[in-house]
């Protein structure tokens, strides 16, 4: 049909006072909707708050097949109020097209969708286009204080947002975006965009996407700022996927963005995801985030089914972490949903999958249990931690950085390669907690102490502890390798530099805390060297008698040959 431009096209079946509070239009089948509102003042329009079909509070469309909705240019869109979509409803079985462009919404109001609801009724598609727009102080008092996307079953829902600035929005959940479906594709593309202060409530400060049965997910978020957002579940994002199909598939990025101040979720600062069968990714790159907290995980919480196998990626690559806290895991938290006891494990994350973190800078974060990360048992049994600088985070019980945890009599494996902890500190037991690791590996570690050691090993199957090289700044009296309970440990290279308050000589030094397992083997060939270039020079010798199950390095005065050169110990501590 023609263009609609502000009259019904056909007599509605019920007063416009019930719904279309503006305009209200229904297409017969076979036909095309097409309603354009452009440089328009849309104010203080509204349709039955009471009634089961109060929909739209300026406009109803309503189409038997097809539909294209356009509204640019209308620069005061206010006040509008409705039970389903304060400002548009719109209802299609088969596609639904809408782009807005330069658009000021503020201050509209619907029990779903304070601007928009839309409703794909059949395996249709919805593709949806904003840019340019403005969000001020909608609401939706049971979701989507701005746009609400639903589909019933098959097809595919899509929303792009560019240049949005979103501030004060609130709803139940999805303080500004709801996306729901029973088995649809979702789509969410966020770039260059403003969100301030936004409410959800229960689930998703900004974005609530959710599909209860099978289904794709995709989210990116790039170039946008994110600041004082909230919900109890994901102050920016919550992500939920109930689905027992291995083809379904979750895809979460955010990348380049500013995620600052005071966003916060009991469940994931930014990020809940609560993820399903099949593949599950998420992706944090060069994103710098500050001040965020949340009760699990001050950045990101991911829950899993223990029901269903599925895979699961994470990763965190060249990101600024500042700053940001959480009762447990101050960047990162993983564990099942629901939270149950591992008495019984039942094994349902894949062997493929892994938690990768890769060139972070992160400072100053802190939490009860992992002051960066804690990841729980039946989580990814690969962690892999490479070329990061943790600086100044801390723990008032394990973990001042990672709590990792992997199930009893699994396959987990830990890997360090080329990382920096600098000062970490507070009641932890440890820079590092590790528990039930069959292989934990250390490879080019510098490691400057404040009050608690590098590592605490844990648990009945730990296996082998392998430190290929190790630089100490600073070395201070207190354990460096704390209390380890393995069954093997291999230790290659030392690079130790004697904190300026200590004695030159002679002076006995821990090195290790006590082994509550099987003895620890002499170790052979372990290269002992001094960073601290002097005058005279001090050689390090190893030694290896056990003083009470600790394991020391005694500093002589015996001069080295070089003060460069390798000082190698056999296994009575003699130099030679």
């Amino acid at each position: 049909s023609a263009p609609v431009a502000s009259s019904p096209t056909s007599t509605p079946s019920s007063p416009p006072t019930t719904y279309g509070g503006g305009l209200a239009t229904e297409c017969p089948a076979a036909s095309q909707q097409s309603v354009a509102f452009t440089n328009n003042i849309l104010t203080n329009n509204s349709a039955s708050m009471m009634a089961s079909n109060g929909n739209g509070g300026f406009a109803y469309i309503k189409a038997a097949s097809n539909a294209t909705l356009t509204m640019a240019h209308n620069h005061d869109v206010s006040s509008n109020k409705a039970r389903n979509g304060g400002v548009l409803y719109l209802e299609v079985p088969n596609l639904l097209v809408v782009n807005m462009t330069d658009n000021h919404f503020k201050s509209n109001q619907a029990d779903e969708g304070g601007v928009l609801t839309m409703i794909v009724t059949n395996d249709g598609e919805a593709n949806v286009d904003v840019s340019d727009c403005i969000f001020e102080a909608n609401q939706g008092v049971n979701m989507a204080g701005g746009l609400s996307l639903a589909g019933k079953v098959g097809g595919t829902l899509f929303l792009s947002l560019h240049n949005v600035t979103a501030w004060d929005n609130a709803a139940g959940k999805g303080g500004l975006v709801c996306m729901y479906a029973d088995a649809m594709n979702q789509t969410l593309l966020v770039d260059a965009s403003n969100f301030t202060k936004n409410d959800g409530n229960s689930s998703g400060g900004v974005f609530f996407m959710y599909v209860n049965n099978d289904g794709a997910q995709t989210v990116h978020l790039t170039s946008s700022s994110f600041t004082s957002n909230i919900a109890y579940l994901g102050g920016v994002l919550h992500v939920q996927r109930y689905s027992g199909e291995p083809n379904s598939a979750t895809s979460i990025t955010l990348f380049d963005n500013l995620l600052d101040l005071q966003n916060s979720g009991a469940n994931g600062g930014i990020l809940m995801l609560e993820a399903g069968a099949g593949s599950n990714q998420v992706l944090f790159e060069s994103n710098v985030a500050n001040g965020n907290r949340g009760d699990f995980g001050g950045i990101c919480h991911v829950t899993f089914s223990n029901f269903a196998e599925q895979t699961h990626n994470i990763s965190f690559h060249r990101n600024q972490f500042y700053n940001n806290s959480a009762n447990n895991g101050g960047i990162f938290y993983a564990t099942t949903f629901p939270m149950i006891t591992y008495t019984i494990p039942i094994h349902m994350i894949t062997a493929d999958s892994q938690l990768e973190w890769i060139g972070n800078n992160c400072a100053s974060n802190t939490a009860q249990i992992g002051g960066v990360v804690v990841a729980f048992a039946e989580y990814v049994p690969h962690v892999i931690s490479e070329d990061n600088v943790y600086v100044d985070n801390s723990a008032t019980q394990f973990g001042a950085v990672m709590n990792v945890s992997f199930v009893e009599g699994s396959n987990g494996a830990a890997e360090f390669r080329g990382d920096q902890f600098i000062t970490n500190s507070g009641s932890a037991s440890s820079v590092l907690l590790v528990e039930n690791a069959v292989s934990l590996f250390l490879d080019q570690i510098v490691f400057q102490p404040h009050q608690i050691p590098l590592l605490n090993v844990q648990g009945a199957s730990a296996g082998n502890v392998n430190i290929s090289s190790l630089i100490v700044h600073q070395y201070d009296p207190t354990v460096v390798i704390g209390n380890v309970s393995t069954d093997s440990m291999t230790f290659n290279s030392l690079d130790l530099e004697r904190a300026d308050h200590l004695p030159v000589f002679p002076a006995r030094l821990p090195l290790f805390g006590y082994a509550t397992t099987t003895p620890l083997l002499p170790f052979t060939s372990t290269v002992l060297r001094n960073l601290n270039v002097t005058t005279t020079g001090q050689c390090y010798s190893q030694v290896h008698d056990r003083n009470g199950a600790e394991y020391t390095i005694l500093i002589t005065g015996v001069p080295c040959p070089s003060i460069m050169d390798r000082v190698y110990a056999n296994t009575t501590g003699v130099v030679e």
